[in-house]
């Protein structure tokens, strides 16, 4: 099963109900967590961020949580 930006929504949709949240809640929560990892100075870390496919310059929440979802399921196999 490929990971989509609709299963990504599916996912946030479900957290937002466990939390007893908004989904622009956890999307903003998410996006803040990314926007601080983004700011490291270490050199692996800024490698791993260029890394993520995007369409525009910075990725999206759904696009990186695409790549890193994708990342850890084929860890697992």
């Amino acid at each position: 099963m490929a990971i989509t930006e609709k299963t990504i929504q599916q996912c946030l949709k479900y957290l937002a109900e466990e939390r007893h949240t908004s989904e622009a809640e956890i999307y903003k929560s998410i996006h803040l967590c990314l926007d601080e990892s983004k700011q490291s100075t270490d050199p692996d870390v800024q490698a791993y961020w260029r890394s993520i496919p995007r369409v525009g310059e910075e990725p999206t929440v759904e696009e990186a949580l695409i790549y890193m979802a994708a990342q850890i399921k084929d860890s697992l196999r």
